[in-house]
């Protein structure tokens, strides 16, 4: 059988466009004394959206000084899905739960955050998380896809399980009452999309597997 020469590389992220030094904070909340948790997702179930809002009402039991943020659009095959998560939303009441829908830019909106969640159930390489770590945000995310391979539990970020929102919420929390600690994971975290994700790194192994396949090996005699 004739051997296919098999290449795995990464969709990227362009961390010169993700980058907190060139995005001004768009937030409508200017009391610093909030703490801002978002996600990026279209609304669909695969994403977890109703353990990102279980989470919510997990941590309003506990503070007062949060506000949680969904940005993503509400396509029309998941209309249901989206009505579903706000009468679950209302059955708890919750009130400071936004939806932000489809966002043209949504670093404003990223570097507003302090804490970023990956609530998703399934994944391969989740864009988002990668954009928020560029944009040096501490995140929290469900171990799904190749997370693993970028996010070190404890050093540069959080991971759970998928569809456990006790415990999304108990990694939430530490962030929560440790502002040094989510400085640390942003900055590690963009370090690892810098020297592993960046759009830069995934036009070089395009490039070297095009070569390969051009450039055949040499003979040996």
């Amino acid at each position: 059988t004739l051997k296919r020469p098999v290449f795995l590389i990464r969709p990227p992220v362009d961390c010169s466009y993700y980058n907190p030094e060139i995005v001004k904070t768009e937030s409508e909340c200017t009391d610093k004394s909030i703490v801002t948790i978002g996600t990026v997702a279209n609304i669909n179930p695969v994403k977890g959206i109703e353990y990102f809002i279980e989470m919510a009402s997990i941590l309003n039991h506990k503070y007062c000084n949060l506000q949680f943020i969904i940005i993503g659009p509400v396509f029309k095959n998941q209309e249901k899905y989206y009505k579903k998560l706000k009468q679950k939303i209302e059955v708890a009441r919750i009130e400071n739960v936004k939806f932000l829908g489809s966002l043209i830019d949504v670093r404003p909106v990223l570097k507003s955050m302090n804490i970023y969640i990956c609530s998703s159930l399934f994944e391969s390489g989740p864009m988002s998380l990668w954009e928020a770590m560029s944009m040096e945000k501490a995140v929290v995310s469900t171990d799904v896809g190749d997370v693993k391979e970028f996010i070190e539990s404890g050093h540069n970020g959080f991971i759970v399980p998928p569809g456990d929102s006790n415990t999304l919420a108990d990694k939430v929390e530490i962030l929560i009452n440790d502002e040094n600690l989510r400085d640390r994971f942003g900055i590690q975290s963009r370090q690892v999309a810098l020297s592993q994700l960046d759009l830069s790194i995934c036009v070089a192994e395009h490039l070297n597997a095009y070569r390969s396949l051009i450039i055949p090996p040499p003979h040996h005699i």
